[in-house]
């Protein structure tokens, strides 16, 4: 899986980007889980294509409990949560070949 050039993928390293996303696109407040989420819905009309966090921000969120604050609870290791299909798949064939051509100086 590739991201197309123009993929809009919002990182995840730190407590500040976790609290800028769920702050930036805020679920209702009604919602269960309203201090802790974002509104993926909101975020992918928006524009945004994906969120990666990264081991960077699943380290610096680790300790955040999901009733209380924004939370990564529930992500295990680095991800990408695509909002929307701005990827291309590549044949597990395609992508084995390319590793094994040498290059080419001709």
């Amino acid at each position: 899986m590739t991201p197309l050039p123009d993929t809009l993928i919002y990182l995840i390293e730190t407590q500040a980007d976790l609290d800028r996303l769920v702050a930036t696109f805020p679920l209702p407040a009604d919602h269960l889980m309203h201090r802790s989420t974002p509104d993926w819905e909101a975020m992918a009309s928006a524009g945004w294509d994906a969120v990666y966090v990264s081991a960077a921000g699943l380290e610096a969120n680790a300790e955040r409990h999901v009733m209380t604050g924004p939370s990564l609870y529930g992500w295990d290791c680095p991800s990408v949560l695509w909002l929307r299909p701005a990827y291309r798949l590549i044949p597990p064939q395609a992508e084995a070949s390319a590793q094994k051509e040498p290059p080419s100086y001709g």
